[in-house]
């Protein structure tokens, strides 16, 4: 029987960056095979393509790779949605493709902790379940995606799908390296803007021309200004790109803005400043500019809805010596889509790691068995009457 860190090497080995088709592939056939020992049902849901401008002002269908669903007990009074992603931010390009060390009780590797060692601890809990006496009690359904890491533009309306049918939900995103969960989440939102002018060569016709570059820059440091730390809100313009050789004016230019609001109001505050900033740039003669928004994922406040299940998941750390803590975070991830439906959800309860995002991501490996029965006691509590 392999171990932990054994489980998790080959699966990090396995590039599976979101626009790797072929890696999803792999990945998603490696995790069915492991997950397969729940004798649950099991289901390859193809996701559709979905639409997105590009940086170049072209309109594209990108695809992506299939969802894994595995249901069990789906009558039981008592449901959980578990839920996760297997794509990551590496592409195949990227220089971190391999597990690199294992030291002082860390694994160094692509998505150890975001969230390929998270998945892990969701195999482990539900292993914990199914040799439970009263596993009857509770009904569960997996749900692992291939689209997180640029939004889950094409995975929304199964989450959505699984909200209206459970009571609770736990995603395995990564906790804070200090072991603390995420209490609430900004929404994050995504535009392309694309400029328009007239070429004219920088010489002999410079008059002529309408420059989109700095049509787009006036827009970007006005849009930037949105920022403002006491609403929470932040502008972030992630991306310039236009021009070409510097004796023409250029005719085209685009930008990428992620913005994060802590109020879903802002969103609407927000598209409508960046519009009249647009439509400012736009009655200048010869110059067009258009926004276009792309994904979206609303705020996830700590409200009331959302606290009896912390409070709950707090007692049982306590009972066994985890140390809880709840942090604020300005990221965000498919607990948003299911706080937004109106379910109970805690969406860290992966492995306790930092870094990710970068060459230095690990995980620790002693908390995959931790949070593994943390988790697990949580459902099984709950499932037989607890309160949450």
């Amino acid at each position: 029987m392999r171990n932990n860190s054994e489980i998790l090497t080959y699966w990090c080995d396995i590039n599976s960056g979101t626009d790797n088709l072929d890696g999803l592939r792999t990945m998603h056939a490696a995790l069915t095979k492991e997950f397969a020992c729940l004798d649950g049902n099991i289901e390859e849901i193809p996701l559709p393509p979905f639409k997105q401008m590009s940086y170049e002002g072209i309109e594209h269908s990108i695809s992506v790779g299939s969802a894994l669903r595995i249901t069990k007990r789906p009558e039981a009074p008592f449901r959980v949605l578990l839920g996760g992603h297997m794509d990551t931010v590496y592409h195949q390009s990227h220089s971190f493709q391999k597990v690199e060390k294992i030291e002082n009780g860390q694994i160094y590797g692509p998505g150890t902790a975001d969230m390929k060692g998270g998945l892990l601890v969701m195999l482990k809990a539900l292993k914990i379940i199914e040799s439970h006496h009263d596993k009857s009690k509770l009904g569960w359904q997996v749900l692992i995606t291939a689209d997180e890491e640029i939004g889950s533009p094409a995975s929304e309306p199964l989450w959505l799908e699984g909200a209206r049918s459970h009571d609770i939900g736990i995603l395995f995103e990564p906790s804070f390296p200090d072991g603390g969960l995420v209490s609430e989440r900004k929404g994050s939102g995504n535009f392309i803007v694309i400029a328009k002018g007239r070429p004219a060569h920088s010489g002999r016709d410079f008059h002529q021309g309408r420059n989109a570059i700095t049509a787009l820059a006036r827009f970007a440091v006005m849009a930037e200004m949105e920022t403002s730390l006491e609403r929470d809100i932040t502008v972030n313009i992630g991306r310039i790109h236009g021009g070409g050789p510097v004796n023409i004016v250029p005719e085209f230019a685009s930008c990428g803005i992620n913005v994060r609001v802590k109020h879903n109001e802002d969103f609407q505050y927000l598209a409508k400043k960046f519009q009249e900033l647009a439509d400012k740039e736009g009655l200048k003669e010869g110059i067009t500019l258009t926004i276009y928004p792309q994904t979206q994922r609303p705020a996830k406040p700590f409200n009331n809805v959302q606290e009896p299940l912390f409070k709950k998941a707090e007692s049982i750390a306590h009972e066994m010596k985890i140390p809880f803590k709840l942090h604020a975070s300005g990221g965000v991830c498919d607990g948003n889509i299911l706080a937004a439906a109106g379910l109970p959800v805690i969406d860290t309860l992966g492995v306790v790691g930092g870094a990710i995002h970068t060459p230095q991501e690990y995980a620790v490996l002693d908390s995959i068995d931790e949070r593994a029965e943390w988790a697990a006691n949580l459902m099984m509590r709950l499932s037989l009457g607890e309160k949450a």
